[in-house]
């Protein structure tokens, strides 16, 4: 527990790796042990994106809220949503490259095709205009409860910048409020984070 974090987990993918070949060898999958083992690294899974929304959510409203020069503001917005679908793009671009390389998939047994969704039923956006339309959510309650991301970020956004807008009490206020989930949310962070180890062991595993 001396080690620091980086080393725990790196000790953990490997020990994971070997506990899952002796696992797989002795062909204990379905036992209790390796069941219990697995979960760990889902609930890991789990407590990560449980984070993330509350996370982002007020870290943004406190970071625009805390700009004193009104000029600023709107550069800053501009950079976060850039920021976000470049990264995004980044990301799209690798996937379709690795997926192109790797072809997963090739050589796999023949799959039953009775349940394959019909991809022209798919709603696709005509243009930039209507991607930028679809980014304001028609309600902000429902995009955090469903974790879209980018209404998410627009919302907290065009919240964290009408609070400088509102008489100084109220921002004092809401601001206070927000900062002491934000708070709350770190130090959940901090925690989870400090079980990634045990996490990563579940999942190489």
């Amino acid at each position: 527990m001396k080690l620091k974090l980086h080393w725990q987990i790196i000790i953990c993918m490997v020990l994971g790796t070997i506990a899952g070949v002796v696992f797989h060898n002795l062909g204990y999958e379905n036992s209790r042990i390796y069941t219990f083992i697995v979960l760990l690294g889902d609930i890991f899974i789990r407590l990560l994106k449980m984070i993330i929304v509350p996370l982002i959510f007020t870290s943004i409203i406190i970071g625009i809220s805390s700009i004193k020069e009104r000029s600023k503001i709107g550069r800053l917005g501009i950079k976060t949503f850039l920021y976000y679908v470049g990264t995004s793009l980044f990301a799209i671009i690798i996937g379709l490259i690795l997926a192109n390389l790797i072809q997963p998939g090739i050589g796999a047994a023949t799959i039953d095709q009775a349940g394959t969704f019909d991809t022209s039923k798919l709603n696709t956006s005509s243009s930039i205009l209507d991607i930028l339309k679809r980014m304001i959510p028609l309600n902000p309650i429902s995009s955090l409860a469903k974790g879209d991301i980018l209404g998410i970020i627009f919302f907290a956004i065009f919240f964290g910048v009408m609070m400088n807008f509102v008489e100084s009490n109220s921002r004092a206020n809401i601001k206070n409020f927000i900062q002491s989930v934000y708070d709350v949310i770190m130090k959940m962070t901090q925690v989870i984070i400090k079980c990634a180890p045990i996490g990563v062991f579940g999942l190489m595993t």
